[in-house]
Order: C-alpha cells, then sequence, then structure tokens
C-alpha cells in the first residue's frame, strides 16, 4: 500500500478544516498532507505512527503533526478477533501554515506561534491536563464562523505554544521531505512491518518490498529514519506486547512470542532496555496509573 498524499479542501466561506470521525475503528493507510494537523482522539485506542515513533493512544490524545510528516492511528483489534472494543471518534482540526500570512515571521507576538509549528515537524504530544483544554476550544472552533474562528485558532495555537510538557515524537532524524517514489517505499515497508511482526521477518523481504537491495535498503532506511531496521521492528513488537501486558491476563511467555519475538530471554532483555523494568512490573505499574 502507498503513502498516501491527502488532498483537503475547505468550504468555501473557510481558510481551514474541522471535522469529525466517528466510526468503528482507525485504519487508514500511513499519509500526509501539506496542511499541518491537530486531532484529539474523544474514543479509541491502539497505535499511532509519526514519522519514526511508534506509540500507544487512547481516549484523551492530543498530537500536533507537522506539515508533509506521515501519520497513521490504527485501532486495536481484540486478541484472536477481529471486532474492534468501542469506536473510533476524533476531532481533527487542518490548516497550512500559509493562512497566517507573513505575521507569523514578522510579528513578536506571534514568535511563540513559529516556533511551535518549527516543533510540529516532528509531531508532538500532549498531556492530559492540556489536552482537556484544547479539546474543550476544538469544539466551540467547530461551530464558529468569521473572524472568530481564526481567532480561536490563533487562542488554540498559542496555548499549545505556552505548553512546556509536549513530547516531540518523530526523531529529529526522520525525513519529511521524501518526495513521492520515497514515501510509496517506505509506506509499503512501514505497511508490511506492521501487518507482519508477529512473523519472522528478515531484511531480504522488507528490501524486496522497498525493490531494492538488502544492503542498499539498510543504508536508506537508516538515513531517513536515525534507526536500524532492526531497532524499529522491535518498537513495533514492543508496542504490541505493552497493550497486551495492560489490557489483558496472557502470560508473559505466551504474549512475547505472540509480539514476534524469538525467544523470551531476547524479549525480556529488550524490554528492560526500552522500559526501564521488567514486563511484570510494567504490567503492574500500568494499571495503577
Amino acid at each position: 500500500m502507498n503513502a498516501q498524499l491527502e488532498t483537503i479542501i475547505p468550504s468555501s466561506d473557510s481558510s481551514f478544516v474541522v471535522f469529525s470521525v466517528d466510526k468503528p475503528r482507525f485504519d487508514k493507510n500511513w499519509h500526509y498532507h501539506p496542511e499541518i494537523e491537530l486531532i484529539y482522539v474523544i474514543e479509541g485506542a491502539g497505535e499511532r505512527y509519526v514519522g519514526d515513533d511508534i506509540s500507544p493512544f487512547v481516549s484523551g490524545d492530543l498530537v500536533l503533526v507537522g506539515a508533509g510528516l506521515h501519520h497513521v492511528w490504527r485501532s486495536h483489534l481484540n486478541t484472536g478477533s477481529k471486532r474492534q472494543t468501542g469506536n473510533a471518534q476524533a476531532i481533527v482540526v487542518q490548516f497550512l501554515r500559509e493562512i497566517l500570512g507573513s505575521a507569523l515571521d514578522e510579528a513578536r507576538e506571534l514568535a511563540g506561534i513559529k516556533k511551535l509549528l518549527q516543533r510540529a515537524t516532528q509531531g508532538i504530544a500532549y498531556p492530559p491536563p492540556v489536552a482537556k483544554g484544547i479539546f474543550c476550544m476544538m469544539q466551540e472552533l467547530s461551530v464558529t464562523t468569521g473572524w472568530r474562528r481564526m481567532s480561536l485558532l490563533l487562542v488554540i495555537l498559542g496555548e499549545l505554544s505556552n505548553c512546556e510538557n509536549g513530547r516531540l515524537l518523530a526523531s529529529s532524524e526522520f525525513s519529511t521531505q521524501m518526495d513521492q517514489k520515497g514515501a510509496d517505499r517506505i509506506a509499503k515497508v512501514m505497511n508490511y512491518i506492521t501487518e507482519n511482526f508477529s512473523r519472522p521477518i528478515s531484511l531480504a523481504d522488507v528490501a524486496a518490498k522497498a525493490a531494492m537491495s538488502p544492503s542498499a535498503f539498510c543504508r536508506y532506511f537508516q538515513k531517513i529514519s536515525g534507526k536500524h531496521l532492526s531497532q524499529f521492528i522491535n518498537e513495533v513488537r514492543l508496542a504490541n506486547a505493552c497493550r497486551l501486558l495492560r489490557e489483558t491476563e496472557q502470560d508473559v511467555s505466551s504474549l512475547c512470542f505472540e509480539s514476534g519475538f524469538g525467544t523470551l530471554s531476547n524479549f525480556n532483555r529488550i524490554f528492560r532496555l526500552e522500559k526501564g523494568m521488567a514486563p511484570r512490573d510494567f504490567r503492574s505499574k500500568s494499571r495503577l496509573v
């Protein structure tokens, strides 16, 4: 599946888009667009992929995605089932940087917003207290018209620029300047890995999806993501293992193999290295939150 360039067309009386998502699951393909996107998840859970970052999301998740940054939200499936738990609901704002005009570069009062949009090229996730307040303003934005609509967008961006607890998502090495051929190549790789992580994945198989030799693909992938392929595959597998630890009573050995790890010892080693604790400790702590 190729990376999809989305075409976003505002209504005739607006310079940006605000819309709601309400469907059984988040299941879009990897995609990108020149618009900056602010998305708040009202209901749903799964993994979000922003550039080369893989993180779980739940209801209350708020992320600002920069222009051209590849991303996708994917809902969890019930273990052993194709049925989704709950619905997928979100509110989304999409706008071009250009609608803010020359003031963004010239007005000192907007310096914080300018810096925010620069940081958003990596994607920014916000803590729940901030997200809740922004969600209320996004709801108001969806029904506001005229100059008040633009004014409220600036207020939202201003509030986000004042947040010091936003977490950058994609690595600084991840390229948002890929041409369509490069974007399609990486989309095929990402989709192949996320659909097959529970099985053995060889470098040769992944390189074939990108129509490259294994050695050339290794260099290419590291250049655009700043990561080795094996590191990215382990991140996908760890994300699934963490979900199973949080949401099920499945024993560690079983979920280790279901997540694609070849041995329990290797799983425990990688888990401790990435999470700083043993899987059982992660399960206990995640249920205290």
